[in-house]
């Protein structure tokens, strides 16, 4: 009956919702293509907005970018996600893709939900009251990620986001405009392919050899393996030991297409039209270990010892993991 009466209401409401979603895709990537603004970076933001509004994971300062930055128009994202979160409340159904799944049964829809949750848990064990040991906080590839201003700020810490350019002064604009206070965080505006980020980090007031927390979310699949290696060897090399990094990946069998899901090389060559396709996956060593094998491998080849690792999707389709400066 609950999905029934879902169904009804959103049928009712698609006019708004599909109306809605159409201006959206049209102005963000108009705007986005006119500022070099990254257009995967909405998802996760949008993902933490979603999951603000369902009082799942309360994150304000996502809720304020979501209203100011110029990829996005407020009156447009709430007719895209007014009309379902009315049917959710009238209903008391809640559709999949806006569901927390059961870790190991994710799909591309959900994914981003368990993904975010992880990088939220990383963070609290490793900067709680009881991990003074951590000194220093790193987003690599930042985004719009809001992590730093809901975990990390107030501890004492040096926090630091590194980015593009382009995205990364849209996204200081978007904070300022919305009040948000942002003398703790260090923003490092790199171009990967032209500065080593590194020396950029440390110009900034990285201290290397200080026990440090990198966080790379939604970023490694957009690498070359070189540049995943290159990356994951120079956070060894800059920082103390204990120190972390926590990233998330994806199977090789997703990012070459080969998996069976038949609406997947669409999507990847969507990415590619866009500017930000795929190119790094972790080869599957069997339908039990997953990735498993590949990753302890290479963590072990950069310096890296595998400490935790979550597989997503009954058929390990990606990953999430935490390793240490071995």
């Amino acid at each position: 009956m609950k999905l029934f009466t879902f169904f009804v209401l959103e049928s009712l409401l698609s006019p708004i919702t599909l109306t809605g979603y159409g201006l959206v895709v049209l102005w963000t990537v108009s705007v986005s293509q006119r500022k070099n603004l990254s257009i995967t970076a909405i998802a996760p933001l949008s993902c933490r907005w979603m999951l603000h509004l369902q009082g799942i994971r309360l994150d304000p300062v996502a809720h304020q970018l979501m209203q100011t930055l110029p990829s996005l128009n407020a009156g447009l994202n709430w007719a895209v996600v007014g009309p379902t979160l009315l049917a959710m409340n009238l209903s008391g159904y809640t559709p999949s893709v806006l569901t927390v799944p059961v870790p190991g049964q994710e799909n591309l829809g959900n994914m981003i939900n368990t993904r975010t949750l992880f990088f939220d848990q990383v963070l609290r064990e490793r900067v709680g009251p009881l991990k003074n040991a951590v000194e220093q906080v790193v987003i690599l590839g930042a985004g719009f990620d809001t992590r730093l201003f809901k975990f990390c700020t107030g501890r004492g810490l040096s926090l630091f986001e590194v980015d593009q350019p382009d995205t990364q002064r849209v996204k200081i604009q978007a904070l300022t405009k919305s009040g948000i206070d942002l003398s703790e965080i260090n923003f490092v505006s790199v171009n990967f392919n032209q500065e080593n980020w590194v020396e950029k980090l440390v110009s900034s007031g990285f201290v290397p050899g200080k026990h440090t927390v990198f966080l790379c979310e939604g970023v490694t699949y957009y690498l070359t393996e070189a540049v995943v290696k290159q990356a994951l060897r120079a956070m060894a090399e800059v920082s103390g030991k204990g120190s972390v990094v926590s990233f998330d990946f994806f199977s090789q069998s997703l990012v070459s297409g080969s998996h069976p899901w038949v609406w997947l090389k669409p999507g990847l060559g969507l990415l590619e039209a866009i500017g930000e396709p795929f190119y790094f996956g972790l080869q599957e060593n069997n339908a039990d270990q997953g990735t498993h094998v590949a990753l302890s491998e290479l963590l072990a080849s950069c310096g890296f010892h595998l400490d935790n690792v979550q597989s997503m999707g009954p058929t390990n389709f990606g990953g999430l993991a935490t390793a240490v400066v071995a």
